[in-house]
């Protein structure tokens, strides 16, 4: 990594597929991972790294980049957006990727805040309709047993 400084952007320690999800499986010398099982190992690589090692080191970056993208991808993207800004301080080599996966994981969070304002305006005019409903047929009611007495 001295004598060539990019050779991590060409190819980083874990490299994640192109279409990640929690379903994916990730080969790592000739065996299978889950998402889950990789998330573990990051973490625990991670803490254990990060005590010793201080910023700038490429692998730590590297190995946030990794663990921030795969949390964006299949798990909390608030976290997995502050594990890209911690692989950035760590001196991550392409920072135009980490700024590009910023802005992509902060869209999908304002498009989940908007999706979810959406679901709520469309139960609450049902609600709001139901209870127009109840009313209409209450006073319905109330009109016919005055009219029978």
């Amino acid at each position: 990594m001295r004598e060539d400084p990019d050779s991590l952007r060409r190819n980083p320690i874990l490299p994640l597929p192109a279409n990640l999800s929690k379903k994916s499986r990730i080969d790592i010398a000739g065996e299978s991972y889950s998402i889950d099982q990789i998330r573990t190992a990051l973490a625990y690589q991670l803490s254990e790294r990060m005590i010793f090692v201080k910023a700038p080191d490429p692998v730590v970056a590297d190995l946030l980049f990794t663990f921030g993208w795969l949390e964006c991808q299949t798990r909390l993207v608030e976290s997995g957006i502050e594990l890209l800004k911690m692989a950035r301080d760590y001196g991550y080599a392409d920072t135009a990727a980490i700024t590009a996966k910023i802005a992509e994981s902060e869209s999908a969070i304002r498009r989940g805040v908007f999706r979810r304002k959406v679901k709520i305006a469309i139960w609450l005019a049902g609600l709001t309709g139901v209870a127009v409903g109840i009313v209409i047929l209450v006073r319905k009611l109330g009109r016919n047993r005055v009219k029978r007495r």
